[in-house]
């Protein structure tokens, strides 16, 4: 729920360029997961995403919900993202990666380390 109530005072953070939030060892992968996700959206003018949700209970349809709102992000450049210890397997990382906004990026580091793949 915490994750979801925080997509939502995204629209209030439109005009960042930059976003680092580290969420590692909270046993996230609820429902909320999915909210954050699709909240990302509202941050349109992001170029510079770093997620670190190493530690949690993330599957893979939370990932894919995930990969869906980062799609979003039109101006993203350079995207950093932890994964380690979490739930997700290797057809729902693939389908992640896929949904990634590959052509906007000019860096990416995705480490799923530990996980079910």
């Amino acid at each position: 729920p915490a994750l979801g109530e925080m997509a939502q005072a995204f629209p209030a953070w439109s005009q960042l360029h930059s976003l680092d939030l580290n969420f590692a060892s909270c046993l996230m992968g609820g429902p909320g997961f999915g909210v954050f996700g699709g909240g990302l959206a509202a941050l349109a003018a992001v170029r510079h995403l770093r997620l670190d949700f190493a530690n949690n209970k993330i599957d893979g349809s939370r990932l894919v919900e995930l990969g869906q709102g980062i799609g979003q992000l039109p101006d993203l450049e350079q995207l950093e993202l932890n994964f380690s210890k979490n739930k997700a397997d290797g057809p729902s990382c693939a389908q992640f990666v896929r949904g990634l906004p590959l052509q906007s990026l000019t860096r990416l580091s995705v480490n799923f380390a530990k996980n079910k793949i």
